[in-house]
């Protein structure tokens, strides 16, 4: 039987070890297996993807200073070279938990440790091919992303008897899940768990609770989850959506810390807890989860000009900060050379990577600059200034040549944040005219006209709301309000700051009425975030807060 399953599919070796290909060559070769082919490291074997459909891919994990084998994963799924028909196996000589967990985050069809035999190769395939091919109607429908005749094939497998119950019931559920139909995915979940508490049962059950709006309750299930099993990453992931919609910012930091810790290969989930990170004004683990990302980012499909230039902004944030809290540290001088010499690492990377886009490449001059600044390196700053105009000029000298005018706030934002003002205000003034019939670059034009904020006066606002968001999660709501009137009054327009100040007067006023001048300040807030389009990822919350605010304040509920 399965002779003739392995003689009709396509299978791709990679691996940078000669010895090891020819081995397991041989050994498919014993098994039926006639169409093999191999790669030497990870862009061959993208290429080879791309030149022709494999329908198993055994990868190794290491492969020196190229592509490593769950980055080949991230990207054959990423350009969906891999299908669901289809398997991938890793393969790995290394054994260390990041590299597990990095990989396994990916779910390869399997995880095989090298040295290799016949008899262990053909008892992992013999299964993974007979699955395969069993629910091969279901692949290709998930495939063809008909989820629908999918679910329903799944239901038409069960009814005849399947050997594959177990797969059948958590692809379905997982299916409703994905079309919004949270009802039939609880019941296949509430049914498994009725006879078995299982942990991906459970897990379902918590992300379609998190889906519904239920985040407290879907949090307790990820706690419960995570005490009897502390290595569920993903668990930690959906815990800290659960605390981030309901607005713990704090709580959602430390579960993505937790998963992190647990896994630091994953990408994505670095970006997220720098950015979250940023949001809560933590500047120092937001700086070391960039510095992870920025590393992951190398010879990854998922790479964004965005994650060097952030990383490079929180540094300027991080040097510029410490330079004004601790002038009198003997090593103060040594840490802002070093990070100054990693924020330039970054930008050079931006650069060579980026080069064909005139807008990232201004973007890392100006970040430059700002560095440089931040690190007292007035020439050197100077200096990346100079080149960012002359890539502005270039590209708009050019008549076929443009900018994206979000690119030219940037650089005035920069601009203002290194106290060069005046240039900053031409910029604007010349933004302005170029594009008079758009009212989303003018609205955003006037808020920077209104608040040119520095880079040094941004980190004393963005510490007077970290401060705010502790007192806040503590239940000190009058501290927490001074702290936010405080970051206010230095950048009023910032919206994250203003929905902070507004929740904290909503949760004060629960315990008693608000005094007049508070009333006034919340009301002069929520018409400085009336701009929020309904599209901004914040207006949901804007919205859900002002009718909050309104109710409290209503006729008689203020002092």
């Amino acid at each position: 039987m399965f002779f003739r399953a392995y003689e009709r599919k396509k299978f791709l070796i990679v691996d940078d070890f000669d010895s090891f290909v020819i081995s397991l060559k041989q050994m498919l070769r014993s098994m039926g297996a006639s169409d093999v082919h191999s790669a030497r490291n990870g862009d061959e074997a993208v290429e080879a993807c791309l030149s022709r459909h494999h329908d198993v891919v055994f990868c190794d994990y290491n492969m020196g200073d190229r592509k490593n084998g769950q980055q080949v994963l991230e990207e054959l799924r990423h350009r969906k070279l891999l299908r669901h028909t289809d398997i991938f196996c890793m393969i790995s000589a290394e054994a260390s938990s990041d590299m597990v967990f990095g990989a396994l985050e990916y779910s390869p069809d399997a995880y095989i440790t090298k040295p290799i035999t016949r008899a262990l190769l053909a008892n992992r395939m013999d299964k993974l091919i007979e699955l395969k091919d069993s629910v091969l109607d279901i692949n290709k429908a998930i495939d063809l992303e008909d989820y629908s005749k999918a679910i329903s094939l799944c239901a038409k497998h069960l009814r005849i008897g399947s050997k594959f119950k177990v797969w059948l019931y958590k692809t379905q559920a997982h299916l409703f899940y994905m079309v919004g139909d949270y009802q039939h995915a609880k019941k296949i979940y509430a049914d498994i768990l009725k006879s078995r508490d299982i942990d991906w049962a459970r897990l379902g059950m918590a992300r379609v609770m998190l889906a519904e709006g239920s985040a407290a309750e879907a949090e307790a299930e990820f706690e419960f989850l995570l005490q009897k099993n502390p290595q569920l990453v993903e668990a930690y992931d959906l815990k800290a959506e659960a605390h981030r919609q309901q607005k713990q910012y704090k709580l959602a930091q430390q579960s993505l810390l937790a998963a992190t810790t647990i896994s630091p290969m994953a990408l994505t989930r670095q970006r997220k807890l720098a950015e979250l990170s940023v949001d809560i004004g933590d500047l120092d683990q937001a700086m070391s989860a960039y510095k992870q990302a920025v590393k992951l980012s190398d010879k990854s499909c998922l790479e964004s000009s965005d994650t060097y230039l952030q990383y490079a902004q929180v540094i300027a944030d991080v040097t510029s900060r410490k330079a004004t809290e601790t002038p009198d540290d003997p090593n103060l001088q040594r840490d802002t050379e070093l990070m100054l010499k990693e924020a330039s690492q970054a930008l050079d990377r931006t650069r060579r990577r980026f080069a064909s886009d005139p807008g990232v490449v201004m973007r890392a001059h100006m970040a430059e600059a700002r560095n440089c600044q931040a690190a007292g390196k007035e020439h050197r700053a100077a200096d990346a200034l100079d080149k960012a105009q002359a890539v502005v000029e270039k590209a708009t000298a050019n008549p076929e040549g443009t900018l994206d005018p979000m690119v030219l706030l940037d650089m005035a934002q920069s601009l203002f944040d290194i106290g060069k003002k005046e240039e900053g205000d031409a910029l604007l003034k010349r933004l302005a005219e170029d594009n008079a019939n758009n009212p989303t670059i003018l609205r955003k034009i006037n808020e920077l006209i209104e608040e040119p904020v520095s880079m040094k006066e941004k980190l004393i606002a963005r510490e007077r709301n970290k401060s705010g968001i502790q007192a806040y999660e503590q239940n000190r709501f009058a501290e927490a309000i001074a702290y936010f009137e405080e970051a206010i009054a230095i950048t009023p327009l910032q919206v994250g700051l203003n929905l902070n100040f507004i929740q904290a007067l909503v949760k004060m006023a629960a315990d008693k009425p608000l005094d007049q001048r508070l009333v006034e300040a919340g009301r002069q807030s929520l018409r400085s975030l009336e701009r929020i389009e309904a599209s901004d990822k914040q207006y949901k919350r804007f919205t859900h807060l002002q009718e909050r605010f309104n109710k409290v304040t209503a006729s008689g509920a203020s002092a």
